[in-house]
């Protein structure tokens, strides 16, 4: 290490950094500091683990919540005439539809997924040979449910239109792209 880089370098990581006394200091030095860590608890370990079903125990009555909001706005829907006032109606109401409709799909899943589990933990007791899905499977059979579900509301149809209509795009953006190579 040569004179100069000696003077102006650390001891120690902690150590205040050595300056020349030739020079003189300015009025606004900066001073460092070490950062404040910023830490939110809900997402720290150290506060806690993150306990689903407490979660949802805890704060089940928003479902009715989310309901009674639903109605209100329905029934708003109907008094309102100014189309703005509609418009933000609509989009509210879609919104805590597709909320509610969701939150069913994926109590659904997690149904079958402890459905699954027990099945599993019934075959060892009873000493079978349990078994274990693949993805693929899985994937199969969630698939399967949701066009059963699509098919009790009535709206198979709709979704099943909706496929054949995002592949046809698909087909043409591939053509697009073979015609231009």
């Amino acid at each position: 290490m040569s004179i100069s880089n000696q003077a102006t370098s650390k001891r120690s990581k902690n150590a205040p950094l050595e300056v020349s006394s030739k020079k003189p200091v300015s009025q606004f030095r900066a001073i460092s500091a070490p950062k404040r860590e910023v830490r939110d608890p809900r997402f720290d370990n150290l506060c806690g683990k993150f306990n689903e079903k407490a979660f949802k125990n805890a704060y089940a009555f928003l479902d009715d919540v989310k309901q009674q909001d639903l109605m209100q706005l329905k029934e708003k829907l109907k008094t309102e005439t100014d189309p703005e006032q509609v418009k933000k109606i609509k989009y509210l109401i879609q919104r805590l539809e597709n909320q509610i409709r969701e939150q069913k799909r994926r109590e659904n899943k997690e149904e079958r997924v402890h459905q699954e589990k027990h099945e599993i933990a019934e075959a060892i007791k009873q000493g079978k040979k349990p078994n274990f899905k693949k993805k693929s499977e899985k994937k199969v059979l969630d698939l399967i449910h949701q066009f059963e579900e699509l098919k009790n509301n009535g709206q198979l149809k709709k979704h099943v239109k909706r496929l054949r209509k995002k592949d046809r795009a698909k087909d043409r953006n591939f053509k697009k792209a073979i015609n231009k190579n």
